[in-house]
């Protein structure tokens, strides 16, 4: 479902601007500042790049690890506790 949004306060020059990128890109501004908006929503921001690359990075290192052998399971097995 499609949402109305109004941005209220911008400088003359801003939305000036705007349209004129607007106009160059041959879209009217209503069109241009809901393709702004839905591709500042898709990025990724810092914070969420830092966690995915902390959650990389413990896979990569758990993917890393040996298994261990059969042998040394048996020989944990057969420690004294």
């Amino acid at each position: 479902m499609a949402t109305s949004l109004t941005i209220r306060n911008l400088p003359d020059e801003v939305v000036a601007t705007l349209r004129q990128q607007a106009e160059s890109n041959g879209q009217s501004l209503q069109a241009y500042m809901a393709d702004l908006a839905e591709r500042a929503a898709k990025q990724v921001t810092m914070r969420e790049w830092l966690v995915r690359s902390e959650q990389r990075k413990a896979e990569w290192r758990m993917a890393r690890r040996p298994s261990p052998t059969p042998t040394q399971i048996l020989d944990a097995l057969a420690a004294p506790r």
